[in-house]
C-alpha cells in the first residue's frame, strides 16, 4: 500500500507500539507532513517530540508501554471514515 504524504496532512493517525499493555498504549495524532524529511528520509518515518509532557514528565514514546528513541517499531492507522 503506498500512500502519498500529502493524503495523510492534516488528518488523525492511530499510533500504537509492540507491546500493547493497555489501551493508553495507543494514542490519536495528527498527521503533519514535511517536505524536507521527506525529501531525506523518505516515506517510512515518524517523528515524535522528545519535550516531555509538562503535566506527567513522560515523552510521548514512553506513554506508549515505555518506549524510547532506539528505534522502536510502530503502528500506524489511518483511515479516513473513522
Amino acid at each position: 500500500l503506498s500512500v502519498e504524504l500529502k493524503e495523510l496532512n492534516g488528518n488523525k493517525v492511530v499510533v500504537g507500539r509492540n507491546p500493547c499493555q493497555h489501551a493508553g498504549d495507543v494514542r490519536v495524532f495528527d498527521a503533519v507532513s514535511n517536505a524536507e524529511l521527506e525529501r531525506r528520509v523518505g516515506f517510512n518515518l515518524i517523528v515524535f517530540s522528545t519535550k516531555p509532557d509538562p503535566k506527567t514528565g513522560q515523552s510521548v514514546a514512553d506513554k506508549m508501554s515505555g518506549g524510547d528513541y532506539d528505534g522502536d517499531l510502530y503502528l500506524v492507522v489511518w483511515e479516513r471514515q473513522i
